[in-house]
């Protein structure tokens, strides 16, 4: 019974933290030099191969995940309290032609900083899309082919949970 209602506590949090999170991210979108526009937030997240295409990157129901959507995902809003044992910290700035996303992610097992350079950009088809152009993990630049590798491995991860 009191761990029912524990888990009801949880899930009750989980819902309220999306919904702060939800709400200080519009009240910062109001054309601040420290925050990216809702719209470069909400398109559809690509990636590009070597080869020259966009890839989407899809969320747990196959939809086309936005930066937004990403970072929800990341901050662990709605998922497990293992999960939520650790600490996200996001600071946006805006960088040449685009927006940097610097998150440092510590918990028991993990001390990363991570650093998503974006741009919003119109595929050859006509699409709006926002692409994440680079990734450096600890100061370290991470090839794109690995950048995509771990996107289609965090697909594969939330259609197990």
């Amino acid at each position: 019974m009191l761990e029912a209602d524990v888990a009801a506590l949880r899930r009750a949090l989980d819902e309220e933290r999306g919904r702060v999170t939800v709400a200080l991210a519009k009240l910062a979108v109001d054309e601040s030099p420290y925050f990216p526009p809702d719209d470069h937030l909400s398109r559809p997240l690509v990636l590009r191969s070597q080869q020259g295409e966009f890839l989407g990157v899809t969320d747990l129901a196959g939809q086309a995940l936005s930066l937004f959507g990403f970072l929800r995902l990341v901050e662990g809003v709605g998922q497990t309290v293992a999960r939520n044992s650790r600490v996200v910290a996001s600071c946006w700035e805006a960088c040449l032609g685009g927006w940097c996303l610097t998150l440092s992610i510590s918990g028991p097992l993990v001390r990363k900083c991570y650093v998503l350079e974006t741009r919003a950009l119109r595929t050859p088809n006509g699409n709006k899309v926002t692409q994440l152009t680079e990734m450096r993990v600890d100061g370290d630049p991470v090839p794109q082919e690995f950048v995509v590798q771990m996107f289609r491995q965090l697909r594969d991860s939330l259609q197990e949970d």
